[in-house]
Parts: structure tokens; C-alpha cells; sequence
């Protein structure tokens, strides 16, 4: 379960930073993107109490926290790291805050260091986002286990499930769109115009779906009704008026042939 006016609000000013950025610094223009589609795909892992943590684990922030540490810089990454894990989180219910706050922390450390991890080993996206997702599990393991305790046995199935989706997602992501997006911020001059494209798409079909469902006063059908209702009562009501006028011809007609005939 998501706060949907929260959800719409964030949204809507990540898109406008998006569309402000476009025309003078194409690169602040994709962060901006790339913050909406990370908090985005953090959503489902916040509606949804998953105990496997699987939805929680497929989320894009990851690969683009990576990307823009990279290519802008560790401190840079890891603010988008932390902020694109946090803020989701107001949006939902699950999971505790805790988890999230360290899981932010161990990210914004791996953005720290991924930089040079990346220049040392040849500078390949995919491989980088797989020694990424190596430092995050090691440094979440000690931190879950100390500051987020639960039975032993849970502690370990949950590591288990939500290892495999780190693992998985991370490695598909990277392999998807790891060096498309490299290349945009890498170039600090190209605008990434497809996934706007998808962006916009999405916003515009999620602001119509949440419209309608929500908020029935947006529809042109009571409008519609109302003016029926004031078109056709006075009709029905002239009807009434004119038969009534009939009835009463009718009885004096009937009236005036008793008194010609009386006479």
C-alpha cells in the first residue's frame, strides 16, 4: 500500500526538475530522470510486505547510483544512493526503517569506492556492478545481524531470498542498460530522450488511472446527468401541466352539455 498524493507530488517535481534542467545542463537533466526512475522502481518493494525481500531487491538504484558515482564522482553517487532509498520509503509501509537506513548507508560507502574499483578493473559497467553488489552484501551483513535482530533461522532465510534478487536484478539491469546509461552521463552533453519518452508515458498514463480512480468530480459523466436532470424535469413537469389542462376542458365540456340539455 502506497500515500498515492505523496507518490504524485514527489513525482511531479522530478519530472519538472527534469523538464527545468533539459535546455541548460543536459547532465542535471538525466540525474534528475534517473531519480524518478529509481524512486519509481523502489515502489513495489515499499507497498508490499515481502518476506523474502525479493521486491525490495529489484529495484534500479543500484545501477544508476553506480553510474553516477563513476562518472560525477563517489560523494555524488552516494547521495543518490541514500536519498533514492529513503525518501521512497515515506511513500509505503514496509520495510522497517531500519533496514532502509542502513541499507542506505551501505550503499552511499560502496559509491565511495566504486570509482576506483571501476578504473582498476578495466572500466567495464557490468563487472563493476557485480564487485558493487559484492561490498553491498558485505557490508549489510554484519549491520542487519547487529542492528536489526531476529531468530536465526529467518535472519538466514532472508539473506538467502533477498541475495539471490540482489544478485539477479543487479545483473540484469547491468547487462539491460548499465552502458546506455554510462554513455549519457559519461558524453555530459546528451540528453537520454528514449527514457524520457518512457517517463513521460508513464506519468501521464498514472496521473489519468489515479484521476479516475480517485476522483469521480474529474469525470464529464455527473456533469452530463446533472444537465439531463435539468433539461427533462421541466418537460415532465409542462406534461403534467398539459394533461391536467385537458382533463379540465374535458369535465367543462361536459359540464355545458348537461346545462344545454337541462334547458
Amino acid at each position: 500500500m502506497l500515500i498515492m498524493p505523496l507518490v504524485l507530488v514527489i513525482s511531479a517535481v522530478l519530472y519538472g526538475f527534469t523538464l527545468l534542467f533539459i535546455p541548460f545542463n543536459p547532465t542535471a537533466a538525466n540525474v534528475a530522470l534517473f531519480t524518478l526512475i529509481a524512486f519509481w522502481s523502489r515502489l513495489p518493494g515499499n507497498a508490499f510486505n515481502d518476506p523474502t525481500w525479493i521486491l525490495y531487491c529489484l529495484d534500479l538504484i543500484d545501477l544508476l547510483s553506480m553510474v553516477i558515482a563513476i562518472n560525477m564522482g563517489g560523494i555524488y553517487g552516494g547521495i543518490f544512493a541514500a536519498v533514492t532509498n529513503i525518501v521512497p520509503r515515506f511513500c509505503g509501509f514496509y520495510p522497517a526503517w531500519m533496514p532502509v537506513l542502513y541499507d542506505a548507508f551501505a550503499q552511499f560507502i560502496v559509491c565511495l569506492f566504486i570509482p576506483l574499483i571501476h578504473a582498476a578493473t578495466g572500466g567495464i559497467v557490468f563487472n563493476t556492478m557485480i564487485y558493487y553488489t559484492v561490498l553491498r552484501v558485505l557490508i549489510l551483513v554484519p549491520l542487519s545481524f547487529v542492528l536489526y535482530p531476529r531468530p536465526l533461522a529467518q535472519w538466514l532465510f532472508e539473506w538467502v531470498t533477498s541475495m539471490f534478487g540482489i544478485f539477479f536484478a543487479n545483473g540484469l539491469w547491468a547487462k539491460i542498460f548499465g552502458e546506455h546509461f554510462d554513455n549519457f552521463l559519461r558524453s555530459h552533453s546528451d540528453f537520454d530522450w528514449l527514457l524520457f519518452l518512457v517517463a513521460s508515458m508513464i506519468t501521464i498514463s498514472f496521473y489519468i488511472f489515479v484521476m479516475n480512480k480517485n476522483d469521480r468530480t474529474h469525470s464529464i459523466r455527473p456533469l452530463v446527468n446533472k444537465i439531463l436532470r435539468k433539461v427533462i424535469s421541466p418537460r415532465r413537469q409542462l406534461s403534467k401541466i398539459s394533461e391536467q389542462d385537458i382533463l379540465e376542458q374535458q369535465e367543462l365540456r361536459k359540464i355545458r352539455e348537461d346545462i344545454f340539455r337541462k334547458g
